[in-house]
């Protein structure tokens, strides 16, 4: 599923029609624009009077912010980086709001981003294959008719049924046909035999399409989707019919509608890696590089990698994290809440700093509500972090959290944040400061599950003074480093290698994958923040978060053959094989 977010979510809220030219402001720059402000040439970054210029009827929101005055955040016409912080909340819950229906639909859900997840629908799939098609499905034959593909959205076709349909439709620039299959306009559509794995995709349809309409019907989002047989492909063709269709890429056309995919636009190939691909060979397309061999892939980039890049230009989807599709149950749910500022220029008085852990406090104390609300959560931890000019990377201060029963209002956690800024020597002048709920854990007041805890003694729940130094404080809730995740199957697709554990440098810093800055760890949060407001409404991003392709099991497998060295051949695929036992994973991908 691919969701056209901020704008939609500031349409929805202001009662505008969907024909308004719409752009999400922050500060001076456009950070979102909808489709009819893209038709009318305004583009994300653009400055807000070239906009007005090309669209003079362009409505531009300004994302809700908090004022230093008022720790509640709203949306300010007069909003300035100075004075104000940008709150996401909104889109956090509508993006919360529309996981539930994912949820409610599937229960294996991975979550690739606030606007973007894939669906395993295999089991909603089978069940429904097994109800309608038992006869069959027991028979071990084919399927016995024709699929009907008209309700269900896009239906990429072969040049032969492209054909059949309209004979006067050609291909243009070299791309694939598509054909229309939910409108009075177009041509009759195709009724095609297919497979086993076809019927699956069109069933995969139907509940994409019961999931779209509902989350239209509950909360007046649009969205698209691509169904297909696994998520490198599913996520390239659900970019196709933008904003409020969907597209289903049977395998038989998988290997014509990539071989004009930009390379870079790839899942996993849009960053560094890619760029270095596709500079090394000289390619653009995913086409370009089948002309190398899998063993002149695994001499120039290693025996796994060279495998992955030889099935993957085709559409095959075989790597370890394709197979943790099928496996997946939760999304994976934050362990830590922050909120920071960066100040330009730096705070010089501690009444000004106090004014700003108000509106942090004011921001920890709404979401960690939420959570408890949604998920009977509480903190364990309470942290404050701050930068004063000239120190790198900055000091922190920590203490247990207040108990929930005694946070009757944000006052509370913006007195204890004070009471630990207060206790850390010479902090101005004041480049950042955030604050941290960290250590979330089912808060056990919420059941009848061990009373005698719910009743503990005085000492137990007693807050504990500030005296943790900058080294303790901070590393108390970072993941040691020698530990080794020991997670498989289920959760272990929540593990993601390069995504979930970027590498961490000594100082406490982090880099991150998008911009390749160094960001202190603590910060990158909120800093991950910045790049999503940034990028959300991308309409023309394919590509995941940079990251190579899974690393081969050992070192062993990472060296480089030499040229004369054999590589085990695969087993091709029979035509048999769609003819047997069809309820295999909707993901799992036949290897070639």
């Amino acid at each position: 599923q691919r969701l056209t977010l901020l704008p939609r979510i500031e349409q929805v809220r202001l009662g505008l029609s969907a024909d308004q030219p719409v752009a999400v402001q922050q500060w001076q720059g456009l950070i979102a624009v909808n489709y009819p402000a893209k038709a009318a040439g305004i583009t994300r970054h653009m400055p807000i009077e070239e906009a007005f210029k090309k669209c003079p009827n362009l409505r531009p929101v300004h994302v809700a912010t908090f004022n230093m005055h008022d720790p509640v955040a709203r949306y300010h016409e007069d909003a300035d980086q100075t004075t104000h912080k940008v709150s996401l909340d909104i889109y956090r819950k509508a993006s919360r709001n529309i996981f539930n229906i994912f949820l409610k639909h599937c229960s294996k859900v991975q979550k690739a981003g606030l606007d973007e997840a894939f669906l395993d629908v295999t089991d909603i799939v089978n069940a429904r294959l097994t109800e309608r098609y038992a006869d069959e499905i027991a028979s071990g034959e084919g399927i016995s008719h024709e699929i009907d593909w008209e309700p269900l959205g896009f239906l990429a076709l072969s040049d032969e049924e492209s054909e059949l349909v309209n004979p006067t439709s050609q291909p243009q620039n070299g791309e694939f046909n598509q054909h229309l299959i939910a409108t009075d306009k177009s041509p009759p559509a195709p009724k095609l035999r297919g497979n086993w794995k076809d019927l699956q995709l069109s069933i995969g349809a139907e509940v994409a399409k019961e999931i779209r309409r509902e989350i239209f019907e509950i909360l007046h989002y649009t969205c698209s989707a691509g169904i297909a047989h696994n998520k490198t492909v599913a996520k390239l063709c659900s970019a196709l019919n933008k904003p409020n269709k969907q597209t289903t890429m049977r395998e038989s056309v998988v290997p014509v509608f990539m071989k004009s995919i930009p390379f870079t636009k790839i899942r996993n190939l849009g960053g560094k890696f890619g760029n270095e691909i596709e500079s090394a060979l000289n390619i653009q397309t995913a086409g370009d590089l089948w002309k190398y061999s899998v063993e002149e892939l695994q001499v120039k980039f290693g025996q796994s990698q060279g495998i992955w890049l030889y099935d993957i230009c085709r559409g095959v989807d075989t790597s370890e994290d394709a197979d943790k599709m099928s496996k997946v149950t939760q999304v994976k749910i934050a362990k830590s809440m922050m909120a920071s500022k960066v100040f330009s220029p730096p705070l010089r008085s501690l009444i000004d700093a106090e004014r700003w852990i108000a509106v942090l406090g004011a921001e920890i104390y709404m979401r960690i509500m939420d959570d408890f609300e949604e998920r009977s959560r509480w903190p364990r931890t309470l942290m404050v972090h701050f930068r004063a000019a000239g120190e790198f990377p900055g000091r922190s201060k920590s203490c247990p959290m207040v108990r929930r029963i005694d946070v009757i209002s944000p006052d509370v956690l913006t007195q204890r944040a004070i009471e630990l800024f207060k206790a850390c020597e010479r902090p101005f002048p004041l480049l950042h400061l955030s604050i941290t709920a960290s250590g979330f854990e089912i808060d056990e007041s919420t059941s009848t599950h061990n009373i005698k805890k719910f009743f503990g003694n005085a000492s137990d729940v007693k807050l504990s003074t500030v005296s943790m130094e900058t080294k303790s404080s901070v590393e108390s809730f970072r993941p040691d480093p020698k530990s080794k995740n020991q997670l498989k199957g289920i959760a272990a697709m929540f593990v993601s290698k390069p995504k979930a554990s970027p590498p961490e440098n000594k100082d406490g810093h982090t880099q991150c994958e998008e911009c390749q800055e160094w960001i202190i760890t603590e910060e990158m949060q909120e800093h991950a923040d910045f790049h999503f407001a940034k990028r959300l409404q991308d309409e023309d991003r394919l590509t995941d978060t940079p990251t190579r392709p899974p690393p081969p099991p050992s070192s062993k497998a990472q060296s480089k053959p030499s040229p004369t060295s054999k590589t085990k051949k695969r087993k091709s695929p029979t035509q048999n094989d769609e003819h047997k036992d069809p309820r295999r994973l909707f993901f799992q991908p036949r290897r070639s």
